[in-house]
Parts: C-alpha cells; structure tokens; sequence
C-alpha cells in the first residue's frame, strides 16, 4: 500500500533504497551522492520514506517517525527531529512551515527552519488505521486534510484553529475507516475535488465545507483536471470524463474490453498521469498504457515487469515507473 514519491530536480532523480540511503542520480542514471542517516538496527527495519522539495532542500519523513531535512546539492543534513507516532500523511510545504499528520490524527505545523512545532490539532484516535497515506491541500487562508476517518477538515494555517469538518462516509462506514482508500485532494480554484473507494466522487466548497455534488464513481487514485473537466479512472479500468461544476459525466469508456473477464478481475490500476490529449497509466500487473482523451482509444501497452509497479512519473520528455528493485526509464 505505500505509495512512494519521486522527486525531479531539472534532469536529477532523487529516490532511496530498502536501507534508507537517500540516492541522486543524473539524466544519466549515475549516482552524484548517496547518504544514510539511520543506524544498523533501522536500517534492518527497512525504513520507507516520504519526500517534499523546498527549494534546494530535501524535507524526509519515515515509517520510524523521523523527520530530517537535508540539502539537495550535496546530500548533507540540515537537522534532524524524532517524532513520538509515525507520520501518515503526504508533507506540504509553505513559505518556512509544512503540515502533516500522525498516526494519532494529530496534524501539525512545523518549522522548516529548525524542525520545531508551532501548533497542532489533534484529532480522534483510531486503533487501526487506513493502510493508504493521507492527502493535504493548502488553500489562501486555510490547510485542508483528510483524516483516517474518512472526514476532511480544514484549519487556519496560522493558529491551528478548526473552520469545518465535513464527514464524507456513513457512520457505520468510519468505524471500519482502517478499509477506506481516499484519493489525493486536488484543489482547483475555490473547490476540493476527491473520490473514495466506496463508489464516492466529491466536489467540496472550500471556504464552507459544504458538498457541491457527488457522483457514484469508486476510485482512490488522484484525479486530473483539465480546464472545465476532471479524469479519473475506476479500480476495473473505467476511465471517466467529467464536467467540473455540475459533476455530470460526459463519458465513460471501459479500457479494458479486450481483456478476458477471468483475467480481467486480476488487473487493478496503480495510477495515471494526463497531459492535453493523452493519459499514462500504470497497471497491477506491470504494463504501461497509453490512451487517447478524445476518443478514450489505446494508443500502445507496453510491459515494464512481470511484478507491481508505480504510478508514472514524467520529467525532460521520460517516463519513470518505480519497482521494488530498480527505477525505469522510458523514452
């Protein structure tokens, strides 16, 4: 379930291993610097690391509640806190401040500056947890998240206060929020724009809270927008086309017709990017796909591994698809 993020600097790729070393490659795929800040006994643990560029500096998180913040020419580390619970969400970063939150549903504002905590809200507590890491958006006045409830809430960025809390599953759902799978927020003007896997796609008022539309399309992977449309794409490959303010849907194409139905049920989707005119997903049983947005029509599928693979990554015109034990490069 950990969705790992891969950070681009102009043509350099900065991801890690199963040991926790931090790795920059160039265009080339040779290795400029590698670092390790973790001990033997963490490093047996196999830390997995969450990424957020600031400029030339690096900020890191980990599944040991380490946070650390290095520079990105050289790899050398800046500082270096210890939090008391893992952190479960994606880093955002703004001006010298990021926003995350912990295991607890305690979110967070720290200072880039020197790792120090300004303020945090602290939320409900949940024994068991959504395995899927959550989504912050930062907004004019406001940082908005969703929690391992299945709630999303917004705070002032500044103090920390609470503006609104809108519940986006059904009561008996949250007690069993440890199988709910959110998608990332996307913030597009005065809207949030989220599904879930349980056959929700939401349109959310940021400034209220209040719910603009809903739609019955199931999906955990983030969705794209595309001037007045959104894409997102079904976990059974139904790739969907629509109208950003009314939520109507414009089309629906099914992308996998030609795939047998007994083999059918054993592809999921991992996770897609789209430009103007085409859509790059990744598939669970390691193939690239390329699709057409105007007609919804399959371009070429292409095998990357017989194994899991990542989401596309695209940077300088490749793409880049994560597996356990190598990064792929794709003219």
């Amino acid at each position: 379930q950990f969705e790992p993020e891969a950070i681009f600097i102009d043509k350099n790729l900065i991801f890690f291993d199963k040991q926790g070393s931090i790795i920059k490659f160039d265009h080339d795929s040779k290795i400029k610097w590698k670092v390790n800040y973790y001990s033997k006994k963490e490093k047996k643990i196999l830390p997995l690391l969450r990424f957020e560029r600031s400029g030339k500096n690096l900020l890191v998180t980990d599944n040991l509640a380490k946070i650390y913040l290095i520079n990105t020419s050289n790899g050398k580390l800046i500082w270096k806190k210890e939090h008391n619970v893992s952190l479960i969400s994606q880093l955002k970063i703004e001006s010298n401040k990021f926003y995350v939150l912990d295991a607890n549903n305690t979110f967070s504002c720290y200072s880039l500056l020197d790792g120090k905590k300004i303020w945090q809200f602290k939320g409900e507590k949940k024994l068991i947890n959504s395995q899927k890491q959550t989504s912050v958006v930062i907004g004019v006045d406001s940082v908005i998240f969703n929690n391992t409830k299945g709630e999303i809430v917004s705070l002032d960025k500044i103090n920390g206060n609470l503006n609104w809390i809108t519940p986006t599953v059904e009561y008996g759902e949250s007690l069993q929020s440890f199988l709910l799978k959110n998608s990332d927020l996307v913030l597009d003007e005065n809207n949030i724009y989220f599904s879930n896997n349980k056959n929700s796609f939401f349109s959310l008022d940021i400034n209220l809270g209040f719910i603009n539309w809903k739609q019955d399309i199931s999906s955990k992977l983030r969705p794209v927008i595309i001037d007045n449309i959104i894409i997102t794409i079904s976990p059974k490959g139904y790739l969907y086309i629509i109208e950003k303010n009314s939520g109507n849907i414009i089309r629906t194409t099914d992308l996998f017709y030609n795939i047998k139905p007994r083999k059918r049920k054993k592809i999921g989707i991992n996770g897609f990017i789209a430009t103007g005119e085409k859509i790059y997903l990744s598939t669970s049983d390691g193939k690239i796909m390329k699709v057409n947005i105007e007609n919804g029509n399959i371009d070429f599928v292409y095998r990357v591994s017989r194994g899991e693979i990542s989401k596309p990554y695209v940077n300088n015109s490749k793409i880049y698809i994560i597996k356990d034990d190598a990064i792929v490069k794709i003219n």
